[in-house]
């Protein structure tokens, strides 16, 4: 196993490194119970259970909900912390979730009531009672209603691999320390019925130990400055393998006696704050405090998920097939006039405070106070720009320095896009219509302001880009632009070359309809025919892109199969090779799978292939060539290619730093002098 467990992989953690995979917006509600939420949990597990049924659409309850359980006014309600095993049903099989970081649990006589055992209604109660050292919870409490019918709370005998027994289910009370453990004879099932053990969600095991779990919550009269650290973080690249990248990360950090406050340690969850407490010429964090719950979404499974992240020092042990992280304490040496920290400790975010998974590893982290005065600053780096992609973005590196070099406030200091159109250059404005997070239409973005969507800030920008002219762009520019004290100063705009002067291009689609075929035209398999099967080579020619077919190598052959349920044809592929082909004149820049199935270990040879429902390729080649690799069903592929013819291209000077090189704090260089990565030209090299 590698260092990292399972490394949360965005692109605004790693420079120049693919951008966020990123699929039609959807809204924040709860998804369908075809795929209720995938496991929160990091380490995905496929574990089977045969003794629990799963349900993948549930269906509307049309009697009249009973009441929910309500907790006396009487009742003592305590925070306690949870442990244990919870899996939700993703539509294909179990796996882990996360409960909630705290829950509550109130005693009133022997009446014990529990907060948040039901994973899709987590504010619902249920009511135990309490008789020599047991808890015992009637079985079928009703816990909510949505838009997918009513839920209820269920115990099964965890030794009935029938999985239908439907029994009380009662947690063990230790008096003294007011631990309460679920017996290990009894699990706890999300049912759609209060009398059938067909589970969204099922507790395994469950300890609940006394204590909550807070967020750190700085004085409210605590004045913060600005604070830049520097270190290695680990990340992947685009091939999956891990990489160590030098990062400039933006802290804002409060002093309050002996006790620090840092905010912006964690990308994901850049409001929240760590405390630590200076002890001589220490500052020591404590292990494990709270970060917050990261919500967002699995653009395989086009699920919400959530990660609950602690901070901590981190400890590794064993080897990486057999790797286990635990926390310390994190202890930063402070200098004498208290303007310097550095540690040499691993830190980062783990999903339990005494370990685990780690989200986010950093070394020889160094962190320094800014002091903030007039200054020029250094101008952008532009990594990447995809236009003729889905979802057109721009990724950049705005430098906290000023052109000589010395470290600047991120407070003060902002961004400006621009883009040029045959020599028109004009400021890009970002529109409410299309940035849904901003109230008024913007042209200049704090270096700070993210909305963890369209505009993305961590180690590097992310811009996703809008509008109806984006194909005529020849160049897209940014500026930084840096203001203390009343003083603004702007750095040269720095250029990126889209496309030649006096070019033109035109976007063509190419479909390949399977839905839209008969039976006359192609022959189908069914359970008794094999007439539609795929057993060599299969080329089908649409315009100027040809689709080739290859035969699986898999024991269910590649074929044209007539749905049961809508009585269309599907092309299902199980293995072998999609691959389509074009000529120079018309390059691929995309390709769209419409589809009732896809697999998530479906492959492109190169560009990028991301989300599911569809799934989307992106990037320009010739010949794109899709390895498949398990039951993908295929209803229509809509193929994108760009025809471009190049005129009288016009000569003008471009911002010298378009084909200088910088390395990843945005410092130019004049010969790379040590091993690493740097930008050239707008483009990444490894050296």
């Amino acid at each position: 196993m590698k260092k990292l467990f399972t490394l949360l992989v965005l692109a605004m953690f790693a420079f120049g490194l693919s951008a966020q995979r990123k699929s039609a917006k959807l809204p924040m509600q709860r998804p369908s119970a075809a795929a209720k939420t995938k496991g929160s949990h990091r380490l995905s597990l496929n574990i089977p259970r045969p003794g629990i049924r799963h349900i993948a659409k549930p269906s509307r309850t049309a009697s009249k909900a009973p009441e929910l359980v309500t907790v006396p006014d009487d009742a003592d309600i305590l925070p306690y912390t949870p442990s244990g095993s919870l899996y939700t049903y993703n539509g294909t099989d179990w796996e882990a979730a996360s409960f909630p970081v705290t829950m509550n649990v109130a005693f009133c006589g022997n009446d014990v009531y529990i907060q948040g055992l039901a994973h899709y209604f987590p504010e619902a109660w249920v009511k135990g009672t309490l008789a020599d050292d047991k808890v015992t919870f009637a079985t079928g409490q009703y816990v909510g209603e949505d838009d997918y019918g009513t839920e209820y709370l269920i115990g099964s005998d965890a030794e009935d691999e029938s999985g239908e027994s439907i029994i009380d289910y009662f947690f063990n009370y230790d008096a003294e320390s007011g631990i309460l453990t679920l017996d290990p004879s009894v699990e706890i099932l999300e049912s759609e019925s209060a009398d059938d053990a067909t589970a969204f969600s099922f507790i395994e095991t469950l300890t609940l130990t006394p204590g909550g779990v807070e967020l750190v919550t700085p004085p409210a009269d605590l004045e913060a400055s600005d604070w830049i650290m520097e270190a290695r973080a680990l990340g992947s690249d685009d091939e999956g393998g891990e990489v160590y990248e030098d990062i400039t990360k933006p802290l804002m950090i409060g002093i309050d006696g002996d006790d620090f406050y840092v905010q912006g340690l964690c990308e994901y969850l850049p409001e929240a704050w760590i405390k630590g407490t200076r002890q001589g010429s220490s500052v020591v964090f404590p292990a494990g405090q709270y970060m917050g719950t990261y919500e967002t979404i699995d653009w395989n499974s086009f699920s919400y998920v959530s990660y609950n992240m602690y901070f901590a020092g981190i400890l590794s042990s064993g080897t990486d097939d057999d790797l286990t992280i635990t926390t310390t304490d994190a202890v930063f040496s402070i200098d004498a006039e208290g303007k310097k920290l550095t540690t040499a400790n691993v830190i980062g975010f783990v999903d339990s405070p005494e370990g685990g998974n780690c989200y986010v590893w950093i070394e020889d982290a160094e962190i320094i106070k800014v002091n903030a005065t007039p200054a020029v600053p250094a101008s952008p780096v532009i990594n990447e720009v995809k236009i003729a992609t889905t979802y057109p973005y721009v990724a950049f590196n705005v430098p906290l320095s000023d052109v000589d070099g010395n470290a600047i406030a991120p407070s003060k200091l902002e961004y400006q896009l621009f883009y040029d159109i045959e020599e028109d250059v004009n400021p890009y404005v970002f529109q409410t219509e299309d940035y849904q997070a901003i109230e008024n239409e913007m042209e200049t973005v704090p270096y700070l302001y993210t909305d963890n969507y369209d505009i993305i800030t961590g180690n590097g920008h992310i811009v996703y880009l809008y509008g109806d002219q984006l194909n005529k762009w020849n160049r897209i520019g940014i500026m930084s632009i840096y203001s203390v004290g009343g003083e603004v100063n702007e750095s040269e705009i720095a250029w990126y070359e889209i496309k030649p002067y006096g070019s033109s291009a035109a976007e063509n689609e190419t479909t390949f309809d399977f839905n839209a075929l008969t039976e006359a035209e192609q022959p189908v398999s069914t359970s008794s025919s094999h007439s539609g099967d795929i057993t060599e080579d299969k080329v089908i020619k649409s315009g100027n892109v040809s689709l080739t077919v290859s035969p699986s190598g898999a024991n269910t052959p590649n074929r044209y199969w007539k749905h049961n349920n809508t009585g269309l044809i599907q092309l299902r592929v199980y293995g072998g090779t999609l691959t389509f082909q074009s000529d120079e004149q018309n390059p691929i820049t995309g390709i769209t799978f419409y589809n009732g199935k896809w697999n998530e270990y479906n492959e492109a040879d190169s560009g990028t292939l991301y989300g599911s429902s569809p799934a989307t390729w992106t990037g320009n080649a010739q010949e794109v060539v899709i390895s498949i690799g398990g039951n993908t069903q295929l209803d229509k592929i809509v193929v994108t290619t760009t025809s471009t013819t190049t005129g009288i291209t016009t000569t003008k000077e471009y911002n010298e730093k378009a084909s200088a090189t910088f390395d990843l704090q945005g410092r130019r260089v004049s010969q790379p002098r040590t091993n690493g990565i740097y930008i050239t030209g707008g483009k990444k090299i490894i050296l």
